[in-house]
């Protein structure tokens, strides 16, 4: 089977490149129209809107509703209509296993509390070899009928909160009590082999409950709960958090092994095909739920797709980093939000293109909030009337753009990413949500400055498994708590060539939570050229104010899990956290507290005497032979330490306004990175205009998006250097025209016009 594949970062559907646009719901749709409607325009309402691909998610329960009986004729049925219609289908597959099945393997849930529960419950599945076996048949069944329809199929997705074991027990509940599960006895002794691969008994005791006497057998050990510092024995453990550190490892090692299994069934029976794990994160922050990253770390055959149910770039960037930073691409977009105006659709549609996804795929189709259509349901209903809504006439026009400019856009891949921003596992679990904050606005910014189209999110895969060498730069906004291992992989890069930037407070505490007897740690102090000190009071204050500066970015109505709230209750819900939280004197606190910081030195790009706006947070004692590039109050603030072939940069400040987007552009000149191409533009406004590049055989694609509502005069000044070669021939392929170019372009932009220019050698 070789009609769709991936060629250098690209889907190729029948040797041509091909971009995935679709909905969900839309299988449902197409299946349950009537035989007369599927090539009319007037009556079948996802052909005209022009889509590339259908959606289709054969649930396991409905394929294969009894023991030894298949039901697979709607998805014959789809496929056959979809190949007259001229359109392909993605497979979506469902893990979780008919309620029969269950029964007659004893598949349940026991949660903390003693309740058991059948799976499927709370999103998770079973993780025993039964399991496999009947997954395996599962998915054979479904690709033997792809095999029939091997010109239509297009590729295949797993997604969803699909945990194996709940790695997180406060966004989800089970069956309506937020509680931990995973409790039966098949799991508990998975737990313990996994531990005693890496602990003796009285190791054990002594790392959970300072005794090394506390288990006198391997079944007397069992794992923590979450509601109180024991274990399900109701047994106190002295250092609980440091057994829940290990019972979420655990998980997540489980979790990786069962979807890394399942990749595997998917590639023996199909090896050309890829598969799109959805990287669902930020539900609230970068920890709780499973690593689907860490799937991508080691199957290859799965690509990481894109959650991007936003209404926010700075947002939507964040987890295009994420993805982009799990696996190669391609990076197929996954639930756009399709209760969204025309001008969000249209600019985010082609925002995720310019910062290196791919395609469209909206949540949902039909549907009364979330679709494209009104409708009371995914299936076609003859008695409804449905209401086009200004997301469809949206979509509608961008296929239409991409149908004629497949080969341009679809051919494109994305730049091969320079900067890493880092969140790492250890951190997020002992801090949920600090770190995202601070890498919001890290993003924002290099989003401001043009470089969000070669930024990812970087975890600990990329040092665990060597690839950190790949960024010229990578920026820790919040490494408080980092194991010594990982500490020693970043101190690696940096002597190896690589750009370090840290944020305060970095390199405090281990992955157990304890703390280390100097600060920041040893392989870190070495890089950094610096000692810390701790002060709790000003940590938790700068997370104060940074967690107030975000919650605007945050509380935007259509944000994830934010979904649902009107536009109108937006600002009620931002006065009443203004009210309770008061941002009035968070914002008077950082006004004291703000002061300037001066450059002792010029420091790429910023002359010698420059003064910042910022507040002093962490005291640091440089070391010798380290470099203070700026004081605050008299103190070290920023310290540059060369180290090997690289450099490190301690900030010991927090910069404040747009100081902090020079700051950047500092730091990333330090890295030897200046912009592919600078966008200067009549009106000034904050993320008023947006872009991104692809990469063409021979030379780019760079897309530019109006977002500020009103008409733009531009100037983009090409950087010869970074693109390799000195642009001559310039086309703009919406209009068709082609544009003389002497070093710079000129042009405008009307509200919400989009431009797609190809940068030719």
């Amino acid at each position: 089977m070789t009609s769709f594949e991936i060629r250098g970062g690209c889907f190729y559907r029948h040797g041509k490149p091909f971009i995935k646009t679709t909905a969900y719901g839309s299988g449902d749709y197409l299946i349950t129209l009537p035989e007369d409607y599927v090539l009319d325009l007037d009556k079948n309402l996802y052909l005209r809107a022009g889509f590339t691909c259908a959606e289709y998610w054969p649930r396991w329960r409905e394929v294969n509703p009894a023991d030894g009986v298949w039901n697979l004729q709607p998805l014959r049925t789809l496929l056959e209509r979809a190949r007259r219609m001229g359109i392909a289908v993605f497979i979506h597959f469902d893990p979780s296993p008919p309620k029969w099945m269950s029964k007659k393997y004893g598949w349940y849930v026991l949660t903390e509390t003693g309740r058991k529960l059948l799976i499927p419950v709370g999103g998770m599945v079973p993780h025993d070899e039964n399991y496999i076996r009947e997954m395996d048949n599962y998915v054979k069944h479904i690709i033997d009928i792809v095999r029939e329809y091997d010109d239509v199929v297009a590729d295949y997705w797993l997604c969803g909160e699909k945990w194996v074991l709940m790695t997180e027990f406060k966004e989800v509940t089970i069956e309506g009590v937020r509680e931990d599960a995973s409790y039966d006895d098949l799991t508990v002794s998975k737990f313990r082999k996994w531990l005693k691969g890496q602990f003796s008994l009285e190791e054990l005791g002594v790392r959970w409950n300072m005794d090394e006497n506390t288990y006198s057998s391997w079944d007397e050990v069992y794992p923590p709960i979450s509601l109180r510092k024991t274990d399900f024995k109701n047994r106190p453990l002295k250092r609980w958090r440091v057994a829940r550190w290990d019972w979420y490892r655990f998980k997540q090692h489980l979790y990786v092994w069962v979807w890394k299994s399942f990749c595997d069934i998917v590639h023996k029976y199909d090896p050309t095909r890829p598969i799109s794990l959805e990287v669902n994160m930020d539900l609230p922050g970068f920890a709780g739920h499973g690593r689907w990253y860490k799937v991508c770390a080691v199957a290859p055959n799965a690509h990481a797709g894109v959650q991007d149910f936003e209404a926010s770039f700075v947002r939507a960037l964040y987890y295009l980093a994420i993805a982009r930073g799990s696996s190669s691409p391609p990076h197929q977009v996954n639930e756009m939000s399709g209760f969204q105006d025309y001008r969000w659709c249209i600019r985010n549609a082609w925002f995720i293109q310019a910062m290196g996804g791919t395609g469209m795929t909206f949540w949902d189709f039909k549907s009364e909030y979330w679709g494209l259509v009104t409708g009371r349901g995914w299936k076609y209903d003859p008695r409804e009337k449905p209401q086009f809504k200004e997301s469809y006439l949206a979509v509608s026009e961008i296929n239409s753009i991409f149908r004629r400019l497949m080969n341009e856009i679809g051919g494109s891949s994305p730049l091969k990413p320079t900067i890493g921003v880092l969140l790492i596992d250890e951190d997020s679990f002992h801090e949920e949500g600090v770190s995202i904050p601070p890498t919001m606005r890290i993003l924002k910014s290099l989003l401001e400055l043009g470089y969000g189209f070669e930024t990812v999110i970087a975890n600990e895969e990329h040092l665990d498994r060597d690839k950190a060498s790949r960024f010229k730069i990578i920026l820790a906004p919040h490494i408080k708590y980092i194991s010594e291992k990982h500490a020693e992989r970043l101190r690696e890069y940096v002597e190896g060539g690589g750009i370090l930037v840290l944020w305060p407070f970095a390199g405090e505490y281990n992955e157990l939570g304890d703390p280390y007897t100097e600060t920041p740690c040893k392989p870190l102090a070495e890089v950094s050229g610096v000692e810390t000190k701790v002060d709790m009071i000003k940590e938790a204050t700068t997370h104060l104010i940074r967690a107030r500066n975000y919650l605007p970015e945050r509380l935007k109505a259509g944000n994830w899990l934010l979904e649902t709230m009107p536009p109108r209750l937006e600002m009620k819900v931002k006065l009443a956290l203004d009210r309770n939280l008061a941002f009035d004197y968070i914002d008077l606190l950082t006004e004291k507290l703000t002061s300037d910081l001066e450059f002792q030195v010029e420091f790429y790009g910023i002359p010698k005497g420059t003064r910042l706006k910022g507040i002093p947070v962490q005291e640091v004692r440089p070391r010798s032979g380290a470099s203070v590039i700026a004081l605050h109050d008299g103190a070290p603030s920023i310290v540059l330490n060369k180290y090997g072939r690289g450099y490190t940069v301690y900030l010991a400040s927090e910069i404040v306004g747009k100081d902090f987007d020079l700051l950047m552009r500092s730091l990333l000149s330090l890295a030897g990175l200046s912009p592919y191409v600078e966008v200067k533009s009549s009106v000034e406004r904050e993320l008023g205009i947006l872009w991104g590049l692809r990469r063409l055989e021979e030379g780019y694609i760079m897309i530019l998006i109006e977002n500020a509502d009103v008409q733009q005069d531009v100037r983009i000044r090409f950087n010869e250097k970074r693109l390799g070669f000195r642009p001559t021939k310039v086309r703009e392929l919406i209009e068709g025209k082609d544009i003389t170019v002497d070093g710079e372009l000129r042009d405008s932009l009307k509200p919400c016009e989009v431009k797609v220019y190809s940068i030719l050698k």
